[in-house]
């Protein structure tokens, strides 16, 4: 839940533990790591409608799974609902997870 007009869905909602396990309400944006949109047939959606709304509410960080280019983009350092930095992942690369301390080959995740 974004705001009181905003609630997209993205694929996956990495948050912060919470005792209720979200069960008595939605997550806010102040309770989101890391949010990942799968992208296809939606990139430009992803990009041009849920980006923007994401970034002004505060999201910390976005990847978008872009299977068209086959990367990882990954959206990150909200400074006044803005990503300052994005950055592509490919096949070979690794990513690091900012809020934890370990990585993920792009090969486990793009075929």
């Amino acid at each position: 839940e974004l705001n009181d007009y905003s609630e997209p869905e993205p694929d996956i909602a990495v948050l912060k533990f919470r005792e209720d396990f979200y069960a008595e309400k939605h997550p806010l944006p102040v309770d989101v790591i890391l949010l990942i949109e799968v992208a296809d047939s939606t990139v430009v959606t992803d990009k041009k409608v849920k980006m923007p709304l994401y970034a002004k509410s505060g999201i910390p960080e976005l990847w978008i799974v872009n299977l068209q280019e086959n990367v990882i983009e990954v959206y990150k350092d909200n400074e006044s609902g803005v990503f300052k930095t994005q950055k592509s992942f490919k096949k070979g690369d690794t990513l690091p997870l900012s809020n934890f301390d370990i990585s993920i080959k792009i090969d486990q995740i793009l075929q």
